[in-house]
């Protein structure tokens, strides 16, 4: 999802020419293939999809054939890698069985600053993936970074899902994160909507996410009955975005609903682990939304499980603060639209 703003930045410098893309297959049912709707209908003439694990030499031998079939005229690469050598592995694939013109070397250290929250603030990857382009596309009128198009369908299917809702003030949730140590636990986020719904009890709620996330999202909607609607694995990610599109405010950790709430502009609360580094992963428009993150000595230890530290740095955010910055920021959305 980070190389979606520089990707529209490219499709406006090439109006007139067929993208292809080259994507990884879905690695967990948790996550949302690039290729699967985030992207509008017809955008690709072709899409090549790849097993991230190519030791089978079979599975690189079809992707290499079907590249050479195709002979682009030019590769973008908006893939950024940990390490020179991997992005030197990348940058020679490319040369060898795409083409002579690649814009993207993949590896760019990103930019650390400071600021009132973090001493040292990575850069947000969808920056940096800008940045590793900004030569080529830096001058490309009409492109806001990371904000989201949806379309007419995905605002009617949307609004279809949530009939019942209308216009009444509703919340949207998301229990997704792709490996363990994401996850602040069902249990909290079920004690932060009891404390918001007992300060609003006209609240509705919406959940999203995927289909591994249903069973969990109904433990918490269930308690509400029709107050609250769980789209979790039943429709296309944009359409199910569209239906918390009016929402005041997404509460989330770090994921892809996180990223697209984000992108249509839904003021959010979230719980960030600190696998990542602070900044590194946070949403578009971070400085608008509530992120609790909390910089312990193992930040940045790119782990699926913490087994050890029993995820320590998630334990360090308790339910009042998130539930007090949730009923603050709600009562700050009615304000708004009451006035």
């Amino acid at each position: 999802m980070s190389c979606m703003p520089a990707f529209y930045a490219l499709k406006e410098r090439f109006k007139d020419s067929s993208f292809i893309l080259l994507s990884n297959s879905p690695l967990s049912i948790n996550s949302i293939s690039a290729y699967q709707d985030l992207f509008p209908r017809n955008t690709f003439s072709e899409i090549i999809l790849y097993n991230p694990n190519l030791g089978k030499i079979k599975n690189f031998v079809a992707v290499v054939k079907k590249i050479k079939e195709l002979s682009p005229n030019l590769v973008v690469n908006f893939v950024l890698r940990d390490s020179l050598f991997s992005a030197a592995r990348d940058y020679i694939f490319f040369r060898l069985f795409a083409s002579k013109i690649i814009w993207g070397f993949g590896y760019l250290k990103p930019i650390i600053s400071s600021n009132k929250d973090f001493p040292k603030f990575w850069e947000p990857q969808y920056l940096r993936v800008m940045r590793l382009l900004s030569k080529h596309l830096s001058s490309q009128p009409g492109v806001q970074v990371g904000k989201f198009n949806l379309s007419a369908e995905d605002l009617r299917e949307g609004s279809e899902f949530i009939a019942e809702i209308g216009n009444k003030p509703h919340i949207g949730i998301s229990l997704g994160g792709k490996y363990d140590v994401q996850q602040w636990g069902d249990e909290k986020w079920g004690a932060v909507i009891d404390l918001i719904v007992a300060k609003f009890p006209d609240l509705f709620i919406v959940a999203i996410g995927s289909e591994a996330e249903f069973s969990r999202c109904a433990v918490i909607t269930r308690k509400f009955g029709n107050r609250a609607i769980n789209l979790c694995g039943k429709h296309r990610p944009k359409a199910s975005l569209a239906a918390i599109k009016k929402a005041l405010i997404f509460l989330g950790q770090d994921s892809g609903p996180m990223h697209l709430a984000a992108s249509i502009n839904i003021p959010s609360i979230l719980v960030h682990s600190a696998r990542t580094r602070p900044g590194e992963w946070f949403p578009v428009g971070f400085e608008s939304h509530k992120i609790f993150y909390r910089q312990t000595p193992c930040f940045g230890c790119y782990k699926e499980v913490c087994i050890d530290k029993k995820k320590y740095c998630m334990e360090l955010i308790s339910v009042a603060e998130v539930a007090n910055a949730a009923i603050e920021m709600i009562s700050s959305r009615m304000r708004d639209t009451h006035e």
